[in-house]
């Protein structure tokens, strides 16, 4: 995992920490891909992460590190990395929940994985929230099959089959993926509506 790093003189004023009301001093700033400044802490890091970059190594002086993810997905993410109860997320937009959901795979913050599949499956099953439809089946499906979460892809799947085959290639960015869902569209009592895409 490559991070860039960098060393910068701040004052915890400037650089609050992603928790609001927050009494923990900031002692290591995220900058995001979109140059967002997110204050954390190296401890809280340790405890609620699994994988987050190379926290032991961090100096003593207040670095800056570079993961690649957004601003929003970054403080989304520093919220599960508090002793505090979880964020409500009901209101959160499909694509940051679907970035926050990979963020949260990615450095194992597990109260965080949690949270998002019940989520992404709570929307698929019951009514999916709104903007959900449009591209949300294909974003849990594809994030099911990446992290092998085979209740969020059963889920999820009904809900691509009017998709053409662009769309999934696109979308799965995986053959065997893309050969399953083939399957499930020639094997189900839908497939005469989606004779024409295929």
């Amino acid at each position: 995992m490559s991070v860039r790093r960098s060393f910068l003189a701040f004052h915890d004023d400037l650089i609050p920490s992603a928790v609001k009301n927050c009494r923990i001093r900031v002692d290591l700033v995220l900058r995001s891909s979109d140059q967002v400044f997110v204050g954390a802490h190296k401890a809280n890091l340790d405890q609620y992460s699994g994988r987050f970059p190379s926290v032991g190594v961090v100096s003593t002086n207040y670095e800056v590190v570079a993961p690649p993810e957004d601003g929003a997905t970054l403080k989304h993410l520093m919220q599960y990395m508090h002793r505090q109860h979880y964020p409500e997320i009901q209101g959160v937009p499909p694509d940051e929940l679907f970035n926050l959901a990979e963020a949260a795979e990615k450095y194992e913050v597990h109260s965080a994985v949690a949270v998002c599949r019940t989520f992404i499956l709570t929307g698929l099953c019951k009514a999916p929230f709104p903007g959900y439809l449009s591209d949300g089946p294909l974003n849990a499906l594809s994030y099911a099959i990446k992290h092998r979460y085979l209740d969020i892809a059963d889920a999820a799947a009904p809900y691509t089959l009017t998709n053409n085959m662009a769309q999934m290639k696109a979308g799965l960015n995986d053959e065997t993926a893309l050969f399953a869902w083939v399957s499930r569209c020639i094997s189900t009592p839908e497939a005469r509506y989606v004779d024409h895409y295929l």
